[in-house]
């Protein structure tokens, strides 16, 4: 039978639970939230102004954070002041892909905002995460 000793196994566990205790909560969430706020201001520079109801309900969209705590969902919260129609921004999705019936083209708001913005977001919940949980990296 081989025996083998290691050493600082305590120090690593230790070291492993105080990195989880930095991304429970709300913690990762939070930062996700912050970064995406560009997607939302750019969705509200692109969309067509006529009451400026749709432009006010463009935000991020509750959601069960204690199921998705990591997760930001952005979009047209059409429920923002009350499910009537004259509250309401219902029409937001003929507005973003344009409609049939009544005979409207497309004006693209969100899709365009999200693309134009993913990458650096991206980035920068990635920097933010990484300088949470203290780990530098090389950029060469």
């Amino acid at each position: 039978m081989i025996t083998a000793k290691i050493d600082g196994v305590e120090n690593v566990t230790k070291y492993l639970m105080d990195k989880k205790k930095r991304l429970e909560g709300q913690a990762v969430g939070k930062i996700v939230r912050e970064e995406s706020k560009p997607i939302i201001a750019s969705a509200r520079a692109r969309v067509p102004v006529d009451s400026g109801l749709l432009r006010k309900q463009i935000g991020f969209i509750s959601h069960n954070d204690s199921k998705y705590p990591t997760t930001a969902l952005i979009g047209v919260n059409y429920r923002f002041m009350g499910a009537k129609r004259g509250n309401s921004a219902y029409y937001a999705h003929i507005v973003e892909y344009g409609g049939k019936t009544i005979n409207r083209a497309p004006h693209p708001f969100m899709r365009p905002a999200f693309e134009l913005n993913k990458d650096r977001v991206r980035k920068q919940i990635k920097a933010r995460l990484l300088k949470l949980l203290d780990i530098k990296t090389d950029k060469k």
